[in-house]
């Protein structure tokens, strides 16, 4: 999920990790971030984020 907002000079906003979003290798990924982006070619973003513990299946 992503809000955000352009005030004439510089993009920025904020997103955060829908829960449930991840699969695989992901799967119970949560978190959120930032970013930045002012006019020319260069953008500054910053991410936070957690993985749950892998669960372990049972073969029986």
């Amino acid at each position: 999920e992503t809000i955000g907002d352009f005030d004439g000079t510089i993009a920025k906003g904020e997103w955060s990790i829908i829960e449930g979003s991840g699969t695989e290798a992901l799967a119970g990924i949560s978190g959120e971030g930032m970013f930045k982006a002012p006019h020319g070619s260069k953008a500054e973003y910053q991410i936070e984020y957690e993985l749950a513990p892998a669960r372990v299946r049972s073969g029986r």
